[in-house]
């Protein structure tokens, strides 16, 4: 993470190129994300705000502009938003949602989110504790592990 200095230095680099301007910060703190406690994710978001806080401040005492501070995302834009810091964020995963958001600790000042899609898939057959069914791999995603089982009944 770039100190103070190191934002002014760039913003002054910046306003040097004609075809530049410079509108603000991008404070996109994503590894707090899945973060599972909401302690944890305060605490990484109260760390990142006082960053871009600071980094914000020192522009504007050097007379150079940030008219935006953004970030935030699914699991800690509460946070962000709450800084008193950021003035625009950027939640996206809430749309969909993902089956990892579902493992952090839920925090009752965040909306509950839930998952918007499913996979429909049926057993075509088993052999002991292994099934195989009529979705491929390709039709789960498996960066955050495997999908899980969820029961639906009736047709759709």
């Amino acid at each position: 993470m770039p100190d103070t200095a190191a934002v002014v230095d760039l913003a002054r680099e910046i306003k040097l190129h004609k075809g530049l301007k410079l509108r603000g910060l991008q404070a996109y703190y994503g590894s707090a994300q899945h973060r599972r406690s909401v302690r944890e994710r305060r605490q990484a978001i109260t760390l990142a705000a006082g960053l871009a806080g600071a980094a914000r401040d020192g522009l504007l005492a050097e007379g150079l502009s940030c008219d935006i501070v953004t970030g935030g995302g699914t699991g800690t834009f509460p946070y962000e938003t709450g800084s008193g810091v950021y003035n625009e964020v950027q939640p996206g995963s809430y749309v969909l949602m993902d089956v990892d958001y579902g493992k952090n600790e839920f925090d009752p000042i965040a909306p509950a989110f839930e998952p918007a899609l499913y996979i429909l898939s049926s057993v075509m057959s088993a052999r002991g504790d292994r099934v195989t069914l009529d979705a491929g791999l390709k039709a789960f995603s498996t960066d955050s592990g495997p999908a899980i089982r969820t029961e639906l009944t009736g047709w759709f």
